[in-house]
């Protein structure tokens, strides 16, 4: 496949996509968006991947069929695109910028930041076991390797559509708290803080954005020391020896932490061209 356009979009838009493909009367309106949409998967022209803020998002809904008719959105446009979190993607990208600015090597290795199911979103860190040709049929069991690895491919497919499907119960009686995967009202929660900050100082111009800049750079202070102590750096002298004009150079080279991703949803907004 050539060069496919990447299109990440917000939970608000999958939902407007799901009450079309239902016949939702407040989703008339995006019937023919979801038939682009679809057309372009089918040419193989666009991907909409996934990323672990779709999943938590979707889980916490508590209406089952709502929740269904989303989740079947999203694994037919997606085709189970996942994207990287933002913290497998930060820590390099720190690297990065870092290396050259003190004379250090940068680290060569590259985040695969498109990949295929929870796996890939989660870095391994959800899995589940591996499908069994031996419990197969009698005979079925003695397939081709190509036939099997259909026969995997389903099967993986199968359980990720069932732990996506998962509602809050589900969630919750396996142990996990939903209301600690509220990333929405957490980033809410965050601008406003902000906002209200820069007010507070009557901030404007191009000191508005140093402000902006100094948040994210903030927010993202952990990840930031733990690459500073590997080349013998401390965050304070870091931060000592930044000038406003080297910590907008600094934060322009970091794209995941600028689109707060470190901290809260992400908001891309808009596509990017990847090959695959």
């Amino acid at each position: 496949m050539g060069t496919v356009l990447r299109i990440y979009l917000d939970q608000n838009k999958w939902i407007d996509l799901a009450r079309a493909a239902t016949g939702h009367s407040q989703g008339a309106r995006f019937v023919g968006a979801l038939a682009r949409a679809r057309a372009s998967v089918a040419e193989g022209a666009a991907s909409f991947p996934l990323d672990i803020y779709r999943y938590l998002e979707t889980g916490k809904r508590r209406d089952g069929r709502s929740r269904n008719d989303v989740v079947d959105i999203m694994l037919e446009l997606s085709q189970q695109h996942t994207m990287a979190r933002p913290q497998d993607l930060l820590a390099t990208e720190i690297n990065r910028a870092l290396m050259p600015r003190y004379g250090c090597r940068a680290d060569p290795r590259l985040p695969q930041v498109f990949g295929t199911g929870l796996r890939h979103i989660t870095a391994g860190a959800v899995t589940w076991p591996a499908f069994d040709s031996s419990r197969l049929p009698p005979g079925e069991a003695t397939a081709s390797p190509d036939a099997i690895a259909k026969l995997e491919q389903i099967y993986d497919r199968l359980v990720e559509g069932a732990l996506f499907r998962m509602g809050p119960d589900t969630v919750r009686a396996a142990g996990f708290d939903p209301a600690e995967s509220d990333f929405g009202q957490r980033y809410v929660n965050f601008e406003n803080q902000i906002a209200a900050e820069i007010a507070q100082r009557g901030l404007s111009g191009e000191l508005l954005e140093v402000a902006v800049r100094a948040s994210d750079l903030g927010g993202i202070r952990t990840a930031v020391t733990e690459a500073l102590e590997r080349i013998n750096l401390a965050w304070e002298d870091f931060v000592e020896g930044t000038t406003p004009v080297d910590l907008m150079s600094f934060m322009g080279d970091l794209p995941t932490a600028t689109s707060r991703m470190s901290c809260a949803p992400p908001n891309f907004g808009r596509p990017s061209r990847n090959g695959s």
